[in-house]
């Protein structure tokens, strides 16, 4: 039984963490190998998942802020700053994948995420709350990318607690009515 788990985790992590792409505002690219300090007598007393995170939250950070402003470069406005390139070959689906399965390692240790919480969730709450402004003047229903934007907070809330995510997100009066205003509208 563990062997096959094992097995399957490690079919996860290539599907997910075997592929790179071109950062939207800059030259780079982004893949899944985190760097570690030559110095690996830091990390022997350390959990796997404290170690992994370690790994992987340069890329978790730059994945969210790449969906983030590739939803608000297709959706909402375009920004001289995007990579035309780099835009058209986003590969939005995977991306958004491998960042939720990522959260879902970190079930166990959430408290792990709270270093970076701040850098997870405001680039995709602003850019979830224009959308939401840009639905209450337009009659369109919303689009599939918003929903994964929707998947990948609901996934973050699920993993680390709303006590700690509802912190991050926008909390004044005048953006409750685009909230309610789309869920009327996915209601009816």
């Amino acid at each position: 039984m563990a062997f096959s788990v094992e097995s399957e985790f490690l079919d996860l992590k290539k599907v997910y963490q075997n592929f790179e792409y071109e950062a939207l505002a800059s030259d780079e690219k982004v893949v899944a190998e985190g760097v570690l300090p030559e110095n690996n007598n830091v990390y022997e007393g350390m959990t796997q998942n404290t170690y992994l995170f370690v790994t992987e939250k340069a890329v978790l950070v730059k994945d969210v802020e790449n969906i983030a402003e590739y939803f608000m470069h297709k959706w909402i406005r375009r920004s001289p700053k995007i990579r035309q390139k780099a835009f058209e070959a986003f590969p939005f689906e995977k991306i958004k994948d491998r960042v939720c399965y990522i959260f879902q390692k970190y079930q166990e240790q959430p408290s792990l995420l709270d270093s970076l919480l701040e850098h997870l969730i405001l680039p995709i709450m602003n850019a979830i709350k224009e959308y939401l402004y840009l639905l209450l003047t337009d009659s369109h229903p919303p689009c599939e990318d918003f929903h994964s934007l929707l998947m990948i907070v609901y996934q973050l809330t699920k993993v680390r607690g709303k006590k700690y995510t509802i912190k991050y997100f926008p909390h004044e009066v005048k953006d409750l009515e685009p909230a309610v205003a789309y869920l009327v509208r996915l209601r009816s």
